[in-house]
């Protein structure tokens, strides 16, 4: 997906249309673990008056996560995903569950809706220190209800 800011009716259409796979990835059994606009397929959809159609793509660093369980931890699991878009709690130990998707599918939407990168930092250190203890930033033309929603 390029970086550019959308309206948020937009956000909304193709942030449903992340949930719903994301939702697809986790009935069955898997967490995707790298989400993000890299691995967004946007195809055209003239149906929808323009608005584009969307598909996650590259599952190589999916883990199996067994039903009924929330998250694994381990450290045989590794590093898993991109590090802009990782949750808090993966930079502390090894985890890896269904949240990891949805915290970087809230990076994600954010970026969508804002044009730009949730974080801004210098080096890896200043990257994880942001994700440990700062508010993700969104920038640009944002409504209330929208930051409400990102928050």
């Amino acid at each position: 997906m390029r970086r550019i800011q959308m309206s948020e009716v937009e956000v909304g259409f193709y942030a449903y249309q992340l949930l719903k796979g994301i939702q697809h990835v986790h009935e069955k059994g898997w967490v995707h673990c790298d989400i993000k606009p890299a691995n967004v397929l946007v195809f055209d959809n003239a149906e929808r008056g323009g608005m584009h159609k969307l598909k996650l793509t590259d599952i190589g660093l999916s883990l199996r996560v067994p039903k009924g369980v929330a998250y694994m931890t381990g450290s045989t699991l590794g590093n898993q995903g991109t590090s802009i878009y990782a949750p808090p709690e993966s930079l502390t130990s090894d985890f890896h569950g269904r949240a990891y998707d949805i915290w970087s599918l809230g990076c994600t939407v954010a970026e969508m809706m804002t044009g730009s990168r949730v974080w801004i930092y210098c080096n890896t250190r200043d990257l994880q220190s942001q994700i440990m203890d700062e508010y993700p930033m969104t920038r640009g033309n944002v409504s209330e209800i929208a930051n409400d929603f990102l928050h």
